[in-house]
């Protein structure tokens, strides 16, 4: 009696742990594309030249993502994604300032997602260094694969 009872226990504790990870596999979500970057850029702690560029996002449940950039460089970035199913287009959200630039954000129409990104103490320096009161802000265009 006392196994039988036991084997149910397991039965249940394991039906209850792949129902808590059901939901995080099933809400994982994937999307890439390619871009092209016209100079030097801050991105996180990367520093990426001029060049095409093809990046992978893969966002889990509850928002925490990973970013893969491949092409002149490659870099990794962690990062929280939000849910937004009214973007309406696929962009970087770029500031320039002192002949750099520095990814602040991400649009992702095509997946619903959006970030930001937070420059470096270094990024931040050159943007402050602009000989404009207030950096220029403008967008790249990402192209989502199919």
């Amino acid at each position: 009696m006392n196994s039988k009872r036991n084997s149910m226990l397991a039965v249940m504790a394991l039906a209850l742990m792949v129902a808590a990870v059901a939901p995080s596999v099933a809400s994982a979500q994937r999307v890439g594309g390619h871009f092209t970057l016209p100079c030097t850029t801050y991105w996180g702690s990367a520093v990426l030249p001029a060049g095409s560029y093809s990046f992978t996002m893969k966002r889990n449940f509850g928002g925490a993502a990973v970013l893969w950039i491949r092409g002149q460089k490659n870099a990794t970035i962690a990062l929280i994604a939000d849910r937004d199913t009214y973007l309406k287009e696929n962009v970087l959200e770029v500031s320039r300032g002192a002949g750099s630039e520095v990814v602040t954000g991400m649009k992702l129409a095509d997946g619903g997602i959006k970030a930001k990104f937070h420059p470096t103490p270094v990024a931040k320096e050159l943007l402050a260094s602009a000989s404009q009161s207030k950096p220029e802000t403008f967008k790249i265009v990402l192209v989502a694969d199919e």
